[in-house]
């Protein structure tokens, strides 16, 4: 004998049955679709965390914020100040570095603590950063 498999044969569910499995279904469906979404999420927070720390203004000796003016930053501009000293950079650096000292006057009042402190030998092209305090 085959079971019947008409309205007849059915019984009622217990209360709350349906309900539940209804539940079920909405949250597997909301996960699946909220997956994707989580994991782009994911992504742009780890890639903003490794992008960070050179988008941030970088501390410096002698420069509280590094600053860019004239395509060149603060902190390459004080690194490089003996270079401009003795003329050891070229015509484009030269300019960039001018056009920053004329924008930014952190740069500027290094660079005049500094020219004090220079000793510059032309024969040999060097330059010696010497403390005003052992200065002969």
């Amino acid at each position: 004998m085959q079971p019947s498999s008409g309205p007849s044969s059915w019984s009622d569910c217990p209360p709350g049955v349906l309900l539940r499995a209804a539940g079920r279904l909405q949250r597997r469906r909301t996960l699946r679709t909220a997956a994707p979404v989580i994991a782009m999420v994911g992504v742009v927070l780890l890639a903003s965390w490794y992008s960070w720390p050179t988008a941030a203004p970088q501390f410096k000796p002698g420069v509280d914020v590094d600053y860019c003016y004239g395509d060149i930053a603060c902190h390459e501009v004080v690194h490089r100040l003996g270079d401009l000293a003795t003329g050891n950079v070229d015509a484009t650096t030269r300019s960039k570095m001018e056009e920053h000292l004329r924008q930014c006057a952190k740069c500027r009042q290094v660079q005049t603590q500094l020219d004090g402190q220079i000793q510059v030998t032309p024969s040999l092209g060097a330059v010696a950063w010497q403390s005003r305090a052992h200065a002969p």
